[in-house]
């Protein structure tokens, strides 16, 4: 093998997205003017057979990225999604020519020509590799799988392939390196996907600005891993992108919360209690669709000792968290603000029983127990219609104020007895088998009021 490509280096003719949320806004992590650049290139990377800029799905506007430690992840959009507010392309390593995707039917005749070679990697075959494609300039550059992967995008993705990773880094250049695939995946990408926290060392002591490039759906390798739940990865990367993590200061920049938020997903909770507690903006941003890091928090009950049948280290630090949230929202914000941010995690956390964070929100914010929903019903009814006897009982001995709760009205007139003579939700009763013993259920629920 060469590492002198005989070929244009073609990335991505597709921009599909692999996240997809319901923001409809772009999100601009960075004011950067610079670009991405791995070393000496001055040219834009490109993508499609023309000189058209890299694009975001359906998008008519280049996705930019920026060369600081700004860092960049959207929802799926209708708008572009950008990483800098930089007029700037990103840019590809060592390159003194465009990274093109070709238009010729080359890519389709490699995934013939190399095959064996895709197998080879898989099986973690480096001999035969060596001896088939040792002398071949272009194999180090062509797609070997549909999906537009190099040689060492499957290598770094396969288990079996260390040693061949080893061997393709130290055959190729910067260019080939930072290929991308139909995704716009750096090989830096994959093994944040996969965990492959040895190959990711390797390939960021050879060509460390991959650590800060956006795929296509706007993800830097490190969000990735958070989203594929890659807790060792996600501790490596770390060090390069904390201090800008850390550093945010402004609440309209949403990718600090919006990985922590990652983070709660994954059930890291003590990764997240250790950022919340470094940077409180953390705590108190909300996220597009008015999500929060409590709201999600709130939305996993399995996270609480209440809920979980055998004892895990981890629901400490979930309830830590629910204490820590609480305590940076209700002594940063003023009391609008905190009704605001606390509000639907009160009542999530009321129709789901999870009465620690119900607890927690209360302890902190007294007024919480005025929360109500569309239909004006506040967290007490909330408990009653979903049949969360401890959420119910925690709130009356908690509230001063229980017996105006109690006669309160939702919108249709009715007050907590009215609720309470309705019938449990199916996902309720469905838990019991037979019809008596499901009365029987609802009987005693409707004896604790």
């Amino acid at each position: 093998m060469s590492s002198s490509p005989s070929q244009p280096i073609m990335a991505s003719s597709s921009s599909q997205p692999i996240i997809d949320f319901s923001s409809s806004r772009p999100i601009m992590a960075s004011t950067s003017p610079q670009p991405i650049m791995a070393s000496s290139s001055k040219q834009p990377m490109m993508t499609s057979s023309s000189s058209q800029s890299m694009m975001a799905s359906s998008s008519s506007q280049p996705m930019m990225a920026s060369s600081s430690s700004q860092l960049m992840m959207a929802p799926s959009s209708s708008q572009p999604m950008m990483a800098s507010s930089s007029s700037q392309l990103m840019m590809a390593p060592s390159s003194s020519q465009p990274i093109m995707a070709s238009s010729s039917s080359q890519p389709m005749d490699d995934l013939t020509l190399y095959m064996p070679l895709h197998k080879y990697i898989l099986e973690g075959d480096l001999e035969s590799v060596k001896r088939d494609y040792d002398s071949d300039d272009h194999a180090l550059e062509a797609r070997i799988t549909a999906n537009f992967d190099t040689a060492l995008h499957v290598a770094v993705g396969a288990g079996m392939a260390k040693n061949i990773v080893e061997y393709l880094l130290d055959t190729m250049s910067d260019i080939q390196m930072a290929m991308v695939n139909n995704e716009g995946n750096t090989v830096l990408s994959i093994a944040a996907i996969v965990g492959n926290v040895q190959a990711a060392k390797q390939i960021i002591n050879k060509l460390p600005d991959l650590n800060i490039a956006a795929n296509s759906s706007g993800w830097i390798p490190l969000f990735l891993a958070a989203r594929h739940a890659q807790k060792e990865m996600i501790t490596y990367l770390l060090k390069f992108n904390e201090p800008y993590l850390l550093a945010i200061r402004s609440t309209e920049d949403k990718a600090g919360a919006f990985f922590v938020n990652l983070l709660i997903i994954a059930e890291f909770y003590d990764l997240a209690v250790e950022l919340v507690n470094r940077n409180s903006r953390f705590a108190t941003t909300e996220l597009y669709g008015g999500e929060s890091l409590l709201k999600t928090l709130a939305g996993q009950p399995s996270a609480f000792p209440s809920e979980v049948v055998e004892f895990d280290t981890s629901i400490l630090f979930a309830v830590q968290l629910v204490k820590c949230l609480c305590t940076k929202i209700t002594s940063k914000l003023d009391h609008e603000r905190a009704s605001s941010v606390l509000k639907q995690p009160l009542l999530l956390a009321a129709e789901l029983g999870v009465h620690e964070v119900v607890e927690e929100i209360v302890k902190s914010f007294p007024d919480a127990i005025w929360f109500s929903d569309a239909e004006n019903h506040n967290a007490l009814q909330i408990a009653v219609l979903n049949r969360r006897e401890k959420v119910f009982n925690l709130l009356k001995q908690m509230s001063g104020c229980k017996n105006m709760l109690m006669m309160s009205e939702d919108t249709s007139g009715n007050n907590i007895l009215h609720l309470a003579g309705k019938l449990a939700p199916e996902y309720q009763l469905n838990q019991i088998a037979g019809a008596a013993l499901q009365m029987q259920r609802e009987l005693q629920c409707f004896q604790v009021l």
